[in-house]
């Protein structure tokens, strides 16, 4: 296949993934509809902070998907292509499972209780898989940069093992999962409780929910971006 066949082909992939993402949220949407039509009356507070919550998760799931895409296509490109990570059929449905995962999200992001235990899920599940690739990259890496390789090629290959092997990737999701597990006592403390003075824990709840979110997403954002450049 050509470059510009090859390059059509990764497009055309990355739109269906993108699209797939899009019916996923109109399908967790539409049956919440009517429950963020009432917040809407009942608790705009509440409304807007769910609100904001299901549209961060709709963006960590496209970013999830677009970025294991181009990562496994990178690798795919830059390590030996008969071994390397490669898009494939249990690619696409490990990704389809994880929409069906941020669709079931985005249905609860009015209970903050629910909504941080399933996140809790996604956080294990991310480290899980972040172990896995490390430990199918380090023979390749190692063997690659043992082998004869143009310069250009050494360098890449060197900002690629940067990316999974230097970076602070275990700090970061335990901090992830240290605050989220905040979050969820806070939400059950706001949940039993009938002290109306105690009410302002959820909203603290979601702004830390929210901000965990972010922040874990712009660290590795930054590190993508660094490896992209280099």
């Amino acid at each position: 296949m050509g470059g510009t066949d090859s390059k059509s082909y990764q497009t055309l992939n990355m739109l269906w993934a993108a699209g797939m993402a899009i019916t996923f949220f109109l399908a967790a949407l539409i049956p919440s509809w009517e429950k963020y039509t009432r917040l809407f009356s009942v608790d705009f507070v509440l409304f807007l902070e769910s609100s904001i919550l299901g549209l961060i998760t709709f963006i960590l799931f496209l970013r999830y998907a677009i970025a294991s895409h181009h990562e496994l296509t990178m690798l795919e490109e830059y390590l030996n292509g008969s071994t390397a990570p490669r898009v494939k059929a249990k690619t696409y449905l490990v990704i389809f499972l994880l929409a069906v995962f941020f669709g079931f999200l985005i249905s609860y992001t009015d209970s903050l209780e629910i909504y941080t235990s399933v996140y809790l899920l996604y956080i294990l599940f991310d480290l899980w898989g972040g172990w896995q690739v490390q430990v199918i990259l380090r023979p390749l890496i190692d063997k690659r940069l043992a082998g004869n390789i143009s310069e250009k090629d050494r360098k890449i290959i060197i900002e690629i093992e940067k990316f999974y092997f230097k970076h602070p990737v275990l700090q970061r999701i335990v901090t992830l999962m240290f605050v989220n597990w905040i979050v969820i006592c806070l939400a059950i403390i706001a949940y039993m409780t009938t002290n109306e003075n105690l009410s302002f824990l959820r909203n603290l709840g979601y702004i830390l929910l929210i901000a965990n979110i972010i922040w874990g997403e712009i660290l590795i954002f930054l590190w993508r971006y660094k490896r992209d450049r280099e």
